[in-house]
């Protein structure tokens, strides 16, 4: 029997108006322009990962994957802190702004080492990536990395967190399909890729992260299908039903 995971993401099920219509024309372009190489997933089933709940059995008990896989510490769910978090946390609501990055203009920020032209939307393997950063009045706070930092306080550590002094993941990032690089050239894969990112500097898309934004998901895929997973809404007094005794997500 393959053991179900739990994460909370944005944007599942059901997305704003502006980037619902931001991901149908994306989808629409690449699929004209890689025909059947292009699997898109399904609208439902796109979402950007606040934080994942992944646990690792260890000595009979179910602790955090990354705390344990990252710094070796057996840490179990505070499921009561995590509610507290996103009923309360001061960062929420954040602004995500996908696109309107320009190839030539300077950013304050960069993302794995990459400018956040490049980063915007990327192929990267077999997975093709949408990625948008918090903004604020015209600036780029770090509040998406400071917030998954705050969870740490929930006994979960951010996949992309392993080292405490260097690691700051600030980047949201939606999967939009999957892509079959033998059935393309990779001057086509490039040519696209240059294409997207031409209509999306152009199409700046404004969304919020707020508690209406997010979604606990129980999932045995990761792309989590929305006929195979299950998900509930982040009202607090569900999730504190949900997430049950002993800090372990039980459908």
């Amino acid at each position: 029997m393959v053991q179900r995971e739990f994460t909370l993401v944005c944007y599942y099920g059901a997305k704003p108006a502006p980037l619902e219509a931001l991901l149908r024309t994306l989808v629409e372009l690449l699929a004209s322009r890689w025909g059947g190489a292009f699997e898109p997933y399904a609208l439902g089933q796109m979402h950007a990962t606040l934080i994942g709940l992944e646990t690792e059995l260890v000595d009979g008990r179910q602790v955090n994957r990354w705390f344990w896989r990252h710094r070796g510490e057996r840490r179990l769910l505070d499921a009561e802190r995590l509610t507290e978090l996103i009923e309360a946390d001061p960062r929420l609501p954040i602004r995500i702004r996908f696109g309107g990055f320009h190839p030539r203009a300077e950013y304050p920020f960069t993302s794995r080492g990459q400018r956040p032209y490049e980063r915007m939307f990327q192929c990267q393997g077999a997975q093709v990536v949408l990625m948008g950063w918090p903004e604020a009045s015209g600036t780029f706070p770090a509040t998406l990395a400071e917030l998954r930092r705050e969870f740490e306080s929930a006994n979960l550590l951010h996949k992309y967190h392993a080292d405490p002094a260097r690691d700051a993941d600030n980047d949201l990032f939606l999967v939009l399909g999957q892509l079959d690089r033998s059935r393309l050239l990779a001057t086509d894969i490039t040519a696209v890729e240059r294409e997207a990112r031409e209509f999306l500097a152009r199409t700046p898309t404004w969304v919020d992260i707020d508690r209406d934004a997010l979604a606990l998901v129980a999932y045995s895929d990761p792309r989590l299908p929305e006929a195979e997973s299950q998900s509930w809404n982040a009202e607090p007094a569900l999730l504190r039903r949900v997430l049950g005794a002993g800090g372990r997500p039980s459908p």
